[in-house]
């Protein structure tokens, strides 16, 4: 009885454990990597000169992207998801407010960086904010 109860308290306290470091040698998946704040570094794409740029990418499938040029603030928001594991569709609502519907290839993604290309091959780099 006392054996039967001692393996059963050992599996409840050790098997979670074990299942838990399993799960955390795993690689990261794209969406994992993706979801987060993200800095625009460099970007082929026509932008005011001095214009500031970060993303925010959100589990569940929002996207929040603010542009800072001197004072003005815009901020956009819509949805996003991946096609397959190397495109990622956005649905952006403009401050006109009609939605935009672009699709980006995954060029380079880390824990760090990310790199995109539009449908007309122009790049932006981004790099991870760290909270």
């Amino acid at each position: 009885m006392l054996r039967t109860l001692f393996a059963v308290l050992f599996s409840l306290a050790v098997v979670p454990l074990v299942a838990h470091s399993q799960e955390k040698d795993k690689p990261k998946t794209t969406e994992q990597k993706l979801i987060g704040k993200w800095k625009l570094e460099k970007t082929e794409s026509e932008l005011p000169e001095g214009a500031k740029a970060t993303l925010e990418i959100k589990k569940g499938g929002d996207i929040v992207i603010l542009i800072e040029v001197g004072d003005m603030k815009i901020k956009l928001e819509g949805t996003w998801k991946l096609d397959g594991d190397k495109k990622i569709v956005t649905e952006i609502k403009g401050p006109d407010g009609v939605t935009k519907k672009e699709t980006q290839t995954i060029v380079k993604l880390d824990d760090e960086n990310l790199i995109v290309k539009d449908e007309k091959d122009k790049k932006d780099e981004f790099k991870k904010i760290k909270d």
